[in-house]
């Protein structure tokens, strides 16, 4: 009889438990809201950025624990560069990648750095998105965004990288890689949000030479929509 009464008390104990963590990640403002499974591109996006230091509002934050990116990343799984999982986005409340054959709507979640904590966090949509959910639909989201750089080996915004720093409130600034390419199946995208600063030759267009044979020069964007 004893026996059962422990079983039954660890499992309730476990159901508390598993119930408790639901409830907080549900009520914390943190956490994006989630919606049969899958969150928004934005609201995924500000969680992923560190919180803002009250005694330092404009340095940019150092390497991250890994073990915050839990609660919204699915199937974390070991990688050379430090960790890779999956989330579902939508935008604005619609599913953001086209319909496929394999039912597939989730995006390559990749968290990069050394195991003293991420430098960096990719959402990278590997599919044709459906809508436009660039810089234009961010800044529509309470995100200011400076354009530092951008680039495109073929001189065209259809393929194309931009560098910004990011600004949300209540969050640290940061640095954010915006990349763009289309393709015969459509446009995918890629965001890659940075913590801490980024070496010269990761900026976009730094080493590169442009369609027409010339560096393009620093901070200039000759693309309206990335501006």
């Amino acid at each position: 009889m004893k026996k059962y009464i422990i079983i039954s008390l660890f499992f309730i104990i476990l159901y508390g438990c598993s119930n408790e963590s639901e409830q907080y990640k549900n009520n914390n403002p943190k956490f994006p809201q989630e919606k049969s499974g899958a969150y928004e591109v934005s609201e995924v996006l500000a969680w992923a950025i560190p919180d803002q230091i009250a005694t330092n509002k404009k340095s940019l934050p150092d390497l991250q624990d890994y073990n915050r990116f839990k609660g919204i990343v699915d199937e974390i799984n070991s990688s050379p560069l430090g960790y890779e999982g999956s989330i579902v986005l939508l935008a604005n409340g619609d599913q953001s990648l086209l319909e496929n054959i394999e039912d597939d709507y989730s995006w390559k979640v990749s968290i990069i750095g050394p195991n003293v904590g991420a430098s960096s966090i990719i959402f990278d949509s590997r599919r044709a998105i459906r809508n436009d959910i660039g810089p234009t639909y961010l800044r529509k989201n309470s995100f200011d965004l400076t354009m530092l750089s951008c680039f495109s080996d073929g001189d065209t915004p259809a393929n194309a990288r931009a560098l910004y720093l990011a600004q949300y409130p209540g969050k640290a600034p940061v640095l954010l890689t915006y990349e763009v390419s289309t393709g015969s199946a459509g446009t995918s995208i890629v965001y890659q949000l940075h913590f801490g600063p980024l070496e010269w030759s990761y900026v976009p267009g730094a080493k590169d030479i442009n369609y027409a044979g010339k560096i393009q020069k620093f901070a200039e964007c000759p693309y309206q929509e990335f501006n």
